[in-house]
């Protein structure tokens, strides 16, 4: 059976770490370490995330503001994007670009059902609506508070995420396969054209 929830009702909403704010407050020594930082670009095509590797003190980072698996990160910038996180990409510290949910109770909800549910056009446009009238719309984690959609019991929830993981899996194939022929086809007329 089908339920309307609200997303804070499922989830632990986090922000962010203000990484270039605290910066300066941070002091160099033997904590220092280095780093993989979400990059503000955020995600590919390909469903990637981009990384940047930066030198940081660890200690007074905690452990909450890195990646963790079934995590779901989600851009502030509207179109708002969001990326299941898998067990290979934990420990990335996320930046303040964007948010963090951490499902309460994996056994009534599955995050990755829910990253592509955030994805769907529906959803988009009722997260477009809470992000505001300002030039560049940002979603607020006061705002995705009272995002509410619809979700399946937790067995379509799973037995769907598995099918959609499926067929953006063939997706990125078909693009990366796109990329090489336009590849291909550059290297042919500039090998024609003697370049």
């Amino acid at each position: 059976m089908n339920q309307k929830v609200k997303l804070a009702e499922i989830f632990e909403i986090k922000s962010g770490y203000h990484l270039a704010r605290r910066m300066d407050d941070l002091e160099k020594g033997d904590n220092e370490q280095i780093v993989k930082v979400l990059s503000n670009k955020g995600f590919h095509i390909d469903d990637e995330l981009e990384i940047n590797e930066e030198s940081i003190n660890v200690k007074s980072i905690s452990e909450e503001n890195f990646t963790h698996e079934n995590d779901i990160i989600l851009t502030t910038i509207v179109p708002v994007k969001s990326r299941f996180i898998t067990k290979e990409d934990e420990g990335i510290l996320i930046p303040t670009s964007f948010m963090v949910l951490r499902v309460k109770d994996k056994t009534k909800y599955d995050p990755e059902f829910i990253s592509y549910l955030l994805n769907y056009n529906d959803i988009q446009q009722q997260l477009l609506l809470y992000s505001g009238d300002s030039t560049i719309p940002r979603l607020t984690k006061k705002n995705l508070h009272e995002v509410k959609f619809t979700l399946p019991d937790i067995e379509t929830q799973k037995k769907y995420a598995s099918l959609i993981r499926m067929i953006n899996k063939r997706i990125q194939i078909k693009e990366k396969s796109i990329e090489n022929d336009k590849q291909l086809t550059t290297g042919l007329l500039e090998k024609a054209l003697g370049i």
